[in-house]
């Protein structure tokens, strides 16, 4: 039996950047406040968009460079951060009827089972 949803994420200016070309990928940022420890957290989902990847980016020398995480460790955090020039989440396959003021849930699945919903809003390019 799955656990039961517990409120962890609180919104912080949750924004949903669209891709600048179509059909190219997006980007969200925001805060993920954490009161307790909730494990790791191994993914985000959306029904609106195909595909959501946990990424980080950071200077290797003078270049830019961005990897894909595949969990981000929260013991002993009170909170995650993504955006601009650090973790940030990259949405693929936005559903194309999303549009620059939509609200669109989010799902942030734990290690230790639960999962959060709340909402983030699309911004424009």
């Amino acid at each position: 039996e799955a656990p039961p949803q517990e409120q962890v994420v609180r919104q912080q200016t949750p924004i949903i950047r669209l891709p600048n070309v179509t059909g190219g990928p997006g980007v969200a940022y925001l805060d993920v406040a954490l009161p307790a420890d909730p494990g790791d957290l191994v993914s985000v989902t959306s029904a609106r968009i195909g595909r959501i990847e946990m990424h980080e980016s950071m200077m290797q020398g003078n270049m830019s460079a961005m990897h894909a995480l595949d969990r981000i460790h929260t013991g002993g955090e009170p909170s995650l951060h993504f955006a601009p020039g650090g973790r940030h989440l990259m949405l693929f396959d936005i559903d194309p009827t999303v549009r620059p003021g939509d609200a669109i849930p989010l799902d942030f699945h734990f290690a230790n089972g639960v999962t959060v919903s709340f909402v983030a809003y699309v911004a424009r390019p």
